[in-house]
């Protein structure tokens, strides 16, 4: 189901696949295809398809030249956001093709705390009773998604690596879930 991405947070969603109900804002961000501009809307608890929003890349100044991209600018007062999360396939190494926007964010903690969701989801989806959190590691080396932290402007920043993230949280991940 197509929605507006100005207005899906306030509506209420039903998952046809595990029937979760909830608002919006509890949506989790999918794929994102930068060259239709189109955001996928995945369930909260089993991560199926609950609807997508699409809107134009950009908008015009008054000269007529291209500006930050509209979803960038809705939800911060018109400017652009300092952090853009870009995710990379593991199982497709280096192959730009295969890798997709995550968004855009004010500051580096929240870029950071996206990109560590997605290494811990692989985790969660990937851990089956009897694997080892060695196992883990060495599927998410292989096949896990790889979060990289892009800074829109220059200067000093962080640097995060979604490898050495998965490196220090696999075996705690995995004591909770064999829990």
């Amino acid at each position: 189901m197509q929605v507006d991405y100005d207005t899906y947070k306030s509506m209420d969603f039903t998952c046809n696949k595990c029937g979760w109900q909830g608002n919006g804002k509890a949506l989790s961000n999918g794929g994102f295809s930068e060259a239709s501009f189109i955001g996928d809307l995945d369930c909260p608890k089993c991560f199926e398809l609950v609807a997508f929003w699409q809107a134009p890349y950009h908008e015009k100044d008054e000269n007529n030249n291209l500006e930050a991209p509209l979803i960038d600018k809705a939800e911060n007062n018109n400017k652009p956001l300092k952090f853009h999360l870009r995710v990379y396939d593991n199982f497709h190494y280096m192959d730009e093709e295969e890798a997709y926007n995550h968004g855009q964010f004010e500051t580096y903690e929240e870029a950071m705390l996206a990109a560590k969701a997605i290494v811990e989801e692989f985790f969660v989806n990937t851990w089956e009773m009897g694997k080892t959190a060695g196992d883990l590691l060495a599927e998410y080396s292989m096949f896990g998604e790889d979060p990289v932290i892009l800074p829109n402007e220059h200067g000093e920043h962080p640097s995060f690596s979604a490898w050495t993230y998965a490196d220090e949280i696999h075996e705690t991940i995995c004591k909770k879930l064999q829990a």
